[in-house]
């Protein structure tokens, strides 16, 4: 019995992926709200926050009824992730969203 080659079973041979360029060493929080105008939750919730941790990609929905709660929500967060991890969030990202 002959010895087949990868490319002769037709099977693709793999590059082993490359370690990431950047890699985030202190906490960095993407956030976003978005809403959902057409239907309206049955608990009165039109806005959702969402804060993703870049470095371990951990996520956090966050319900609001109104748009000028996002602060108080970010100060509570930042409260909580230093309770619970240790650590302080040394940037919050947004889309600059008005």
């Amino acid at each position: 019995m002959s010895c087949l080659t990868a490319s002769q079973l037709g099977k693709h041979m793999l590059l082993p992926f490359s370690s990431p360029i950047f890699v985030t060493s202190s906490p960095l929080i993407h956030c976003n709200v978005w809403t959902s105008l057409l239907v309206l939750g049955t608990s009165g919730y039109q806005y959702y926050l969402m804060l993703l941790d870049d470095c371990n990609h951990f996520c956090w929905p966050i319900p609001l009824r109104h748009k000028s709660d996002v602060h108080h929500h970010i100060v509570d967060f930042t409260v909580y992730a230093h309770t619970q991890f240790d650590t302080l969030p040394k940037c919050f990202q947004a889309n600059n969203d008005t």
